[in-house]
């Protein structure tokens, strides 16, 4: 069960408001999945979070819990001659700790989720506690000459209960980072019995992922820097992906970075995996979930940079290309139907 509040991919503002049910990101369903995460036949299953789990998340249940103990522990906050005692700064202290533990466990549970969206959850939760505390009349209240209205308290705790759930991170929450992955061409090639693929590297941060490119007269980038962009590739079949698309007149937008195994499933396009195999790659899928998530998750439309290093064997320049073909069927052993559809 997820504990941060995803974002609405599809929302370019700041914050947005919606009953909706917005998808977790791919590295957090494996985080918090677990082996839930896939069923008989490698299907994918996609978890949402809804305007329920938004509530339960907004507030901050456990620093809640550990501020109700400590202020039922405390006793008169002030002398006879009316000045403050003990208590009372230890009243005024677990509201200061509790504030802090606030902001502290919602980005500690965003981290442990891989979740960099944390920073309205942590406004929103540090309001939620705040408002507790002055429903259940804590101690610290009486420090200031603080009186609790009944009305107004029930007021803002059912408020907040209903009204919490509708507010949904937006895709401008993210961090404007400038990305950069890149491609390079290695020695060697495979053959898989239908075609000829020219293995590769693709490398973001401090990880490397095994690559395959289909040779055999298709079209190719060429050694230089490409602007890319998150989007969905459709096989012939229908099936569909997140996939990393190259933009630019060369590419016209028909080449991606999309899961597959071997060469003849790819036609221009590159596919990354985790393992290398005698005729590709493995785990296709898992490498591709792993790129997103170093690219702080997958928005559709976000941009980064690709770089190519290397050619394709016996390079011909004025060799007429074969233009990636949307109508290829491209079965991928281990990519079911299911994947990462929206």
């Amino acid at each position: 069960m997820a504990r941060s509040v995803y974002p609405d991919p599809n929302s370019r503002a700041y914050v947005s408001f919606s009953t909706s049910s917005v998808p977790l990101a791919p590295v957090a369903k494996s985080k918090v999945m677990g082996a839930n995460e896939t069923i008989p036949g490698n299907r994918t299953v996609i978890e949402f979070q809804g305007y329920l789990d938004r509530v339960r998340n907004y507030i901050p249940i456990e620093i809640l819990a550990f501020f109700v103990f400590v202020n039922s522990l405390v006793g008169k906050t002030h002398t006879t001659t009316g000045e403050i005692n003990a208590n009372g700064y230890v009243a005024v202290a677990a509201v200061v700790l509790g504030a802090i533990a606030t902001i502290l466990y919602v980005r500690a549970t965003a981290r442990a989720e891989e979740n960099p969206f944390w920073k309205l959850q942590a406004t929103l939760a540090l309001l939620a506690f705040f408002i507790w505390v002055y429903a259940i009349d804590a101690k610290a209240l009486g420090i200031f000459k603080l009186e609790v209205i009944p009305s107004l308290s029930g007021l803002l705790l059912a408020s907040f209960t209903v009204f919490s759930g509708l507010i949904i991170p937006g895709s401008s929450t993210r961090v404007p980072a400038t990305i950069k992955l890149r491609y390079q061409r290695l020695e060697g090639t495979v053959n898989d019995g239908k075609a000829n693929g020219k293995v590769g590297l693709i490398e973001i941060n401090s990880k490397s992922f095994h690559s395959i490119e289909r040779m055999d007269g298709y079209k190719w980038l060429r050694p230089g820097s490409y602007e890319c962009e998150f989007g969905v590739w459709t096989s012939s079949s229908g099936k569909k992906s997140q996939a990393i698309r190259v933009l630019g007149d060369y590419s016209k937008g028909r080449i991606y970075i999309h899961p597959a195994n071997k060469p003849s499933q790819l036609a221009g396009c590159i596919a990354p995996g985790v393992t290398k195999t005698d005729i590709g790659v493995g785990r296709s899928k898992e490498a591709l979930l792993e790129i997103f998530r170093e690219c702080g998750g997958y928005v559709e439309g976000k941009k980064i940079t690709l770089k190519v290093e290397g050619v394709m064997p016996e390079f011909e320049p004025n060799v007429v290309e074969i233009e990636p073909g949307d109508a290829r069927e491209a079965y991928v052993e281990d990519v079911s139907d299911e994947l990462l559809i929206f």
